[in-house]
């Protein structure tokens, strides 16, 4: 019976490229856009990502309306986005974004220069030069869901656009921010500027406006900034709303990726908080029917505590390296038909050998070809001298 085999060199091109494989893929790098470049949200997007993983995370960093990187994760161009858990027109067409977690919670406020009259927030917004900064998903919120008030809506990318290209133009300003916002307290502290306070945390509970608001809005949340909590301000507890800050990826990242981000985030979450008070909002099961995109099959799995097998987190690597196995196995194996094959044309030329010169000939012409490792030196050289030998004691007695 003739056995197959595949040579030394075979053998350790196949073993070399595989592992090579294997270390490549392991290595991939994904890609982690922020939202504006030098700004506290770039900070927070770089600090998140470099904790997850500071060799296979890259920063990119991208200007302009929040839908520029939202495009670009629905488009799969990039990995990972920091995006607020706002719903607005056309979200229907961003079918591939998938939430991984909230990370953060952003509150509004509205500041208004302290020489300003007024009976209520809408005319306080509309009777002045006013603004919604980075805010473009909130302005049913500023401005009631009814409101026809015309206000600027702008996104800035710096403090210094803050002091130079805000205060000076415009008197009412509101926004959504973190729980570290310096920038408030000096303003507040200044005296030119106060927050707006007609929302009183003492009739939180009775059926107030921000709690029929955040009925109609799931994704918001009523939410109690605390007396001086800006150092000057506010003077009296108010009322407002709070929304996450969710980590979004796209529906083709690995689940066991996602499930072990996740995982990492919230076992480190105190070393987090540490190094920025913003993730202090880091949590694990926020309500999930709140989330304005799909939640990720892999944070799915996290919540369900459905770890994935080994097979499952090497899939991609197996696959691959299956692929190669399968596509090395056709090469082998139509590389030993093809010895096989030369080997038939000697076994019967050894069968035709007319004398025993002729067959020695025929031996050595084959040893030649073994040496030179053009044959196999396997079990087809050892059929091959079975027959030699036979044929040379035909033609001796012959």
């Amino acid at each position: 019976m003739v056995i197959f085999e595949m040579d030394r060199i075979t053998y350790i091109w196949m073993a070399c490229f595989l592992f090579s494989l294997a270390s490549c893929t392991q290595n991939q790098s994904y890609r982690f856009t922020s939202i504006l470049k030098n700004s506290t949200m770039a900070e927070t997007s770089e600090d998140l990502s470099k904790f997850i993983n500071d060799n296979n995370v890259k920063i990119e960093h991208k200007l302009g309306t929040p839908n520029t990187y939202l495009d670009a994760l629905n488009n799969r161009e990039t990995d990972f986005i920091l995006f607020p858990n706002a719903v607005f027109d056309g979200i229907e067409k961003y079918s591939n974004v998938r939430t991984v977690m909230p990370v953060y919670t952003y509150f509004g406020i509205v500041i208004y220069k302290t020489d300003l009259k007024f009976e209520n927030s809408k005319e306080l917004f509309s009777n002045n030069k006013s603004v919604l900064l980075n805010a473009k998903f909130f302005e049913h919120y500023f401005l009631g869901e009814n409101s026809k008030v015309n206000i600027d809506v702008k996104t800035i990318e710096s403090r210094e656009a803050l002091e130079e290209d805000i205060l000076p133009n415009y008197d009412v300003i509101g926004f959504f921010i973190g729980v570290n916002a310096p920038y408030v307290n000096q303003l507040l502290a200044s005296g030119e500027w106060k927050i707006l306070d007609n929302n009183r945390a003492a009739e939180a509970g009775t059926g107030t406006e921000v709690e029929g608001f955040c009925l109609r809005n799931n994704n918001f949340k009523p939410f109690i900034v605390p007396k001086n909590f800006f150092g000057s301000g506010p003077k009296e507890s108010i009322q407002t709303v709070t929304t996450d800050y969710l980590l979004l990826t796209h529906d083709k990242i690995d689940p066991a990726l996602v499930y072990d981000i996740k995982e990492t985030i919230l076992k480190n979450k105190q070393i987090l908080s540490s190094k920025n008070v913003k993730f202090t909002g880091i949590q694990e099961a926020a309500n999930v029917s709140s989330y304005v995109f799909p939640l990720h099959q892999g944070a799915s799995d996290y919540i369900n505590r459905n770890e994935p097998t080994f097979l499952e987190r090497q899939s991609e690597v197996m696959g691959l390296m299956l692929s190669v196995v399968l596509v090395l196995a056709g090469f082998v194996g139509r590389n030993i038909k093809k010895k096989k094959d030369h080997f038939d044309t000697f076994y019967q030329k050894a069968f035709n050998a007319k004398n025993v010169e002729d067959l020695d000939a025929i031996e050595v012409e084959v040893l030649e070809l073994v040496v030179q490792e053009k044959l196999s030196g396997g079990a087809l050289y050892s059929n091959f001298l079975t027959i030699v030998e036979h044929r040379r004691k035909r033609l001796e007695t012959a």
